[in-house]
């Protein structure tokens, strides 16, 4: 009885583990999101209540470009705290790769000499077809 227990326990500070590595990463992400969205908003509201003088160009283009680069971040904190996407996405990133690769064994290097078709077209376009009103008649 006491080695289930002492089972159970253990299983219950893994799961909470998990958990707190999981609310963590949430955390830093909504965290990643705001700092980056923020000064689009602060520049945005500027603009939209009329302080349009205080907003120069540059200070509008900065915080947009800012603003969009923060779907690069997400992935970046997968990569970092998550074991199973590193796996994955290392095995992607491979099988890709080795795809890459027998493709290109299969291929031969010289390109290959192929005939050049003309394009022969049946009829001169617009020429002899029946328009909507003759079609209808």
């Amino acid at each position: 009885i006491r080695s289930i227990q002492d089972l159970q326990t253990v299983q219950i500070i893994k799961i909470l583990r998990y958990e707190k590595k999981v609310s963590v990463m949430f955390f830093l992400m909504i965290s990643c999101f705001l700092l980056c969205w923020t000064p689009y908003a602060v520049v945005s509201m500027m603009v939209a209540f009329g302080r349009r003088s205080m907003v120069s160009p540059t200070m509008a283009i900065i915080p947009s470009f800012f603003a969009k680069s923060s779907t690069a971040y997400n992935p970046l904190i997968y990569v970092f705290m998550s074991r199973k996407f590193r796996h994955c996405l290392l095995q992607l990133l491979c099988s890709r790769l080795s795809w890459l690769q027998r493709s290109l064994k299969e291929r031969p290097l010289a390109p290959v000499q192929r005939p050049i078709r003309p394009i022969v077209m049946s009829r001169p376009c617009g020429k002899g077809e029946p328009t909507q009103e003759e079609g209808d008649v």
